[in-house]
Order: structure tokens, then sequence, then C-alpha cells
């Protein structure tokens, strides 16, 4: 994302896209097709219809519901309800755009609102997902499932990430990707071998050279961090 301190600005007025999921209502004519929007609250929908951007309830194809992603009820409700209204007519293209973000120093955020953007990008879509996919699988008729992200989500910039944070403040955080099987005695008993053995060299991680790793990034000088590393056997696919 952006630095918004430096994005440029304009008075020019444009249609309310707010929330994401509204604004994929428009375009292109999606004949055949019912159109339904989960979350937005009725401030929201009466804004947008009044604006002429929002499809009215007794538009038959297309309709908002109520939904809050920080409450897995009202997920499986919502699907329910969808299903209900319109019972001859199957789940396809679903797009979910929920999260919650909460940028600031680190040491400032609170349990909560890391508990509320855990919920809505983690356990909200997982709900989701397991309740439309599931659906697709039952009709057959195959879909698509969406989701909304931004490079954030796989790479952190300030306000995103503990490293790019605390790197200046001379503390190094650094992530270690395992990528394997451990070995342990549970691992052997779950393969069905001798726990008073042990596996061949390059098919598993073994603990104690694993922690040369972490050993190796502990003493690096500030001029030579390693931000991210990978751990793997020799033999593991990658």
């Amino acid at each position: 994302m952006s630095n918004p301190e430096r994005l440029k600005t304009t008075k020019e007025p444009h249609a309310p896209v707010d929330p994401l999921g509204a604004g994929k209502l428009h375009g292109p004519p999606r004949d055949k097709h019912i159109v339904v929007v989960l979350g937005l609250d009725k401030l929201a929908r009466e804004r947008l219809k009044r604006d002429g951007e929002s499809p009215s309830d007794d538009t038959p194809l297309s309709r908002a519901f109520s939904c809050d992603m920080l409450q897995q009820q009202t997920i499986h409700q919502s699907i329910a309800d969808i299903q209900a209204t319109w019972p001859d007519r199957f789940i396809g293209t679903c797009a979910y755009n929920g999260s919650i973000r909460k940028r600031g120093e680190f040491l400032k955020v609170t349990m909560e609102q890391l508990k509320d953007s855990i919920e809505a990008s983690v356990f909200a879509f997982f709900t989701f997902a397991q309740l439309t996919l599931r659906k697709m699988e039952e009709h057959g008729q195959g879909g698509s499932l969406l989701v909304t992200g931004a490079t954030s989500s796989i790479r952190g910039r300030e306000g995103f990430s503990i490293a790019r944070e605390y790197g200046p403040k001379n503390v190094h955080v650094a992530h270690v990707i395992v990528d394997g099987l451990i070995e342990s005695k549970t691992a052997l008993a779950f393969f069905g071998k001798p726990t008073d053995e042990r596996f061949l060299d390059g098919n598993v991680l073994v603990t104690d050279q694993m922690a040369k790793s972490w050993l190796f990034l502990a003493q690096q000088h500030p001029s030579t961090w390693t931000l991210e590393l990978d751990l793997r056997p020799a033999n593991e696919k990658f």
C-alpha cells in the first residue's frame, strides 16, 4: 500500500463505492445472474440507494443482506438466507473483501484490535469459503472464489511489519520458513518406524542442525541481517 501522505487529491466527486463490495455491482449487464451483497449496514444501504447506486430490495435479481464478519453466526445465516430467497439458483462467483486494519506502532496495537483483524481476515473468510465452496461442490457447476488483498499480505511495509519498524532500533526480526518433516519419535511412530531408529540424512529436518540456523541469525552483524531464511531437507520438494 502506498503512503497516504504522498497521494495527490482532487475535489472532483465520484460515485460511492464504500464498501468495496457495492462497487462491484456496477458495470456490464449481468444477464441471468443474481447479485448479492453481504455486510452493508442500514445507513450505508440507505445512502447508496439514495444516490442511485444500490440495488433495491424489490429487484428480484439483486439484494443486500446484513452480515457482520465479526459474528460467525451471521455469515452462516446470510448464506442460508440467500439459498432460501433463491432456492432454485446456484451460488457461483463469490468475492470476499472483508478486512479490519489498524495501522500504528506495534507496541500501541491492542489485543482487541489484533483479534478483530484476525477474525475478519482469517476466521470470517475461512467460514465464508467453507460455506460457499460446499455449495459449489453440491451443485457441481463449478464457480469462483475471489479474495481481495494487498501486497502487505505478503510483504509488510511500515505499520504492518515488525522487522521494518524495529530494524532502525537495532532489533533484528527474521522469518524462518520450515518446510519438511521434523525428526522425532512421534514422526517415526506415525510412519510405523521403530522409535529407536532415525530417518536417513536429507529426508527430514534434524532439530540439532536446525538450532544452528537460529544461532546463525542471532549472531549476525547489523551490516548483514537476514530477513527470511528457508530451511528444508535436501530431498524436500519445493
